[in-house]
């Protein structure tokens, strides 16, 4: 884009009346023919939109700053089943009608966005939780699944890819993003401080802004690499003293957030972004990478009975002292929150087995597995109604609801993200680029390893972060691939 401000080249003044007289006449309207409150809901609306159509790129930011002030709200209306995160979500989806609009007005999108592999792959991926949605058991369930996952993808992947063809913007993103939730780990360390740091109060301590520990761990764990970057590498980015010291301090913060949500998936990540990271040093190629983990599937395949043994006698639950918790990551025998995982997991196979192409439909799995679960596996923490989470994993939920090849597009996507990555990272000359880039990969690194054993994709607390996180990637390789082009002009 050559501007910042988004505005469609063939938007003139008569845009502009005409939505400013919309505006006040659905104002007029919201006084005298409805309630206060619910009249004054369309010109808010209005305002949004035109922002969208105008500003957009204000908007994003705004809304990377909200998502993590947002509050869930359940069961809107009473018996429906809809909730949201207020403000961020009904937002961020105004700001995708905007972007229609805007596009059917002009039809201008940046092409190169399009034809990048990643943006294929994603396309595929979303083709797909259509299509399995028009086949699904639950179909109204699927359909309100995909538009969350479209409204998402379009504003923090697509609308963001053209932000952040200045890098300026990507920085800004991560900032709008760190600072509000900075604040709400200082919020959440102070309210677990008074229950002495125990572990059974960190499921809930982050509320109501993090509804469960899980979602605020994993969330914190994408920008640690992005603050040991910016400041390991505070000269690069000509960060003062002053901002120096702040970054050092929310490293700090972040950390102990961390340490103290007591969330082993997100320790169990860190440690995993860390060993990639070796691995980015010693400038491994993807390929090897995946021989590695497919030889160690290998080994474990024709030592299960050993290592399950080994596993099994371990009876150490969780803990509140980190030696324990550490050690309970691998406890399959006892610990109720591991025997839980596997037991939705076996449930989701069972059901996959039984539709293995289509799936059951994406986002049906709470509703459908608990015939599937077997008396044997059952923990005490089991139910019949998804409480407490879903099925637990970014990789076995997708093979449940959408068939394996809703799991091989998702699949294909974390591969081509990851090895766009990793290509820029070696051969890009620009050291800001390569240590911005290699933030984003281990960042959202650390989230497919978390998602071995969560899924909370569907959030936007953590959904903003994985599409920017890739939007960011996407618009750096091709603000390059621009300047080497007009070098060779």
């Amino acid at each position: 884009m050559s501007n910042h401000s988004f505005l469609p080249t063939s938007l003139n003044l008569k845009w502009f009346y005409g939505l400013g007289l919309a505006f006040i006449l659905l104002s007029l309207a919201g006084l005298l023919y409805f309630e206060f409150e619910v009249g004054m809901v369309f010109p808010i609306v209005l305002a949004i939109v035109l922002v969208a159509i105008l500003r957009s790129d204000i908007l994003i930011l705004v809304i990377s700053f909200l998502v993590p002030l947002s509050i869930s709200i359940k069961d809107i209306g009473e018996g429906t089943g809809f909730g949201m995160n207020f403000p961020s979500e009904p937002i961020t989806f105004v700001l995708m009608v905007g972007s229609w609009i805007k596009f059917f007005i002009d039809g201008q999108i940046d092409r190169r966005i399009l034809k990048h592999p990643l943006t294929k792959g994603i396309l595929f991926y979303l083709g797909w939780i259509l299509f399995t949605a028009i086949f699904s058991t639950r179909f109204e369930v699927s359909i309100k699944f995909f538009i969350n996952k479209l409204w998402i993808i379009t504003v923090f992947y697509f609308l963001a890819a053209q932000l952040f063809s200045k890098t300026i913007n990507i920085k800004r993103f991560l900032w709008c993003y760190m600072v509000p939730m900075i604040g709400i780990v200082v919020y959440t360390i102070i309210n677990h401080s008074q229950f002495n740091f125990l572990q059974k109060d960190a499921y809930w301590v982050s509320k109501p802004f993090y509804i469960d520990h899980g979602v605020y761990a994993a969330s914190m764990a994408f920008f640690v690499p992005v603050l040991i970057g910016f400041l390991a590498y505070s000269g690069t980015f000509r960060f003062s003293n002053f901002m120096r010291f702040v970054i050092g301090l929310f490293l700090v913060i972040l950390i102990m957030g961390v340490v103290f949500s007591f969330t082993r998936a997100t320790w169990v990540s860190l440690v995993a972004a860390a060993v990639f990271f070796v691995a980015l040093l010693l400038k491994m190629k993807l390929r090897n990478i995946i021989i590695i983990g497919a030889f160690s599937a290998f080994i474990y395949l024709n030592y299960k009975e050993q290592i399950s043994m080994v596993l099994r006698d371990n009876k150490q639950d969780s803990a509140n002292d980190f030696g324990g918790h550490v050690k309970s990551i691998y406890n399959v025998s006892t610990d109720d929150s591991n025997l839980e995982r596997i037991n939705r997991w076996h449930a989701a196979l069972r059901m996959w087995k039984e539709k293995p192409i289509l799936g059951w439909g994406p986002g049906v799995y709470k509703f459908e597995y608990a015939p599937y679960q077997v008396s044997f596996e059952k923990t005490k923490i089991s139910t019949n109604f998804g409480i407490g989470g879903n099925s637990h994993s970014e990789y076995v939920g997708p093979l449940c609801e959408t068939g394996f090849i809703g799991l091989g597009s998702f699949l294909l996507v974390i591969i081509l993200f990851t090895s766009t990555g990793m290509r820029f990272i070696y051969h890009t000359k620009n050291k800001e680029h390569k240590i911005i880039a290699t933030c984003l990969l281990l960042g959202l690194t650390t989230y497919f390893v978390h998602g071995f054993l969560n899924n909370y994709s569907d959030s936007d607390k953590v959904g903003v972060m994985i599409w920017g996180f890739m939007a960011g990637l996407v618009a750096l390789e091709l603000q390059e691939k621009k300047s080497e082009e007009g070098l060779e002009s």
